[in-house]
């Protein structure tokens, strides 16, 4: 997951990416994203390596992966 967190911050478009796990399950994993826009987002999913993610996911996550679709309610400062 760490290689795919290296290669997707280096996308065009990615702004954040961060990859979270819970403190009190240490199998609950929360991956944070922004993006310039959907269009990014959309490419960023075509990528080999997200691909490659999401079939592999099934082996090691215990049903569906849960996604929220978020809109910023901030401005978006770079950095902070």
């Amino acid at each position: 997951m760490l290689v795919d967190l290296e290669m997707t911050r280096a996308e065009a478009g990615a702004l954040q990416f961060h990859i979270h796990r819970d403190r009190s399950d240490r199998h609950a994993f929360v991956i944070y994203e922004i993006w310039n826009d959907v269009d990014a987002l959309r490419r960023h999913f075509e990528t080999p390596y997200v691909k490659k993610f999401v079939a592999d996911s099934a082996a090691y996550v215990d049903g569906d992966m849960s996604v929220q679709w978020l809109v910023m309610a901030s401005d978006y400062v770079a950095g902070r």
